[in-house]
């Protein structure tokens, strides 16, 4: 059994980010978490910990790498340990067991980070298209007691798919890893990027 407490004081947080592969500028990077231009994903040194102000994840070093590999506590504690040299043995596998779980892990960081890639991208889109249909419901004022049926048929379109994009926009932004990757599944999700990207 660890010392958790000894375990964590071996490594720094920062480092730990560093390590599955999320650049930090001056201890803050875009959460690996959810999708977002704006960094509101930081380090802190000193209490060792992290923190998310946009999506409210926080925690250690182990917290985090459960969360970023999807490990579990023991997973989690021997990829640190693996990383750093730490010399922590859980479950007793054999070298060849941890060089076999340490390229697992390596591709499951690379794998992340084009997923998060096409989050981004994705997101750009959606939030383009949303931005659009909000300027288009914006700009037309329905003169007084006109009948819904002689509105524009791009404001009618507008009106009937803003909501839709809202919520693509929000399961960008707050949804889990498998919520993302069904949307970027969805053929309306892959129109609107092929049509926004190709415009541009």
């Amino acid at each position: 059994m660890i010392n958790v407490k000894e375990f964590l004081e071996a490594v720094n947080i920062a480092d730990v980010v560093t390590a599955s592969g999320v650049e930090l500028k001056h201890d803050k990077a875009c959460c690996p978490f959810h999708s977002e231009r704006t960094p509101s994903f930081s380090v802190s040194r000193r209490k060792n910990i992290f923190k998310c102000f946009g999506c409210g994840i926080g925690g250690d070093a182990i917290k985090y790498i459960e969360l970023y590999f999807g490990l579990d506590f023991k997973g989690a504690v021997q990829w640190i340990s693996d990383q750093f040299g730490l010399g922590v043995k859980i479950g007793g596998g054999t070298e060849r067991e941890s060089r076999e779980k340490r390229a697992e892990n390596g591709i499951e960081r690379v794998l992340n980070k084009i997923y998060m890639q096409r989050f981004k991208h994705a997101e750009g889109a959606l939030i383009a298209r949303f931005r659009e249909l909000h300027s288009i419901i914006n700009e037309y004022h329905p003169p007084r007691g006109t009948d819904i049926c002689d509105f524009p048929s791009e404001y009618v379109n507008a009106l009937n798919e803003i909501d839709r994009i809202e919520y693509y926009c929000d399961v960008m932004a707050t949804g889990t890893m498998e919520d993302k990757k069904d949307l970027l599944a969805n053929e309306g999700v892959k129109s609107i990027e092929h049509r926004y990207y190709s415009a541009s």
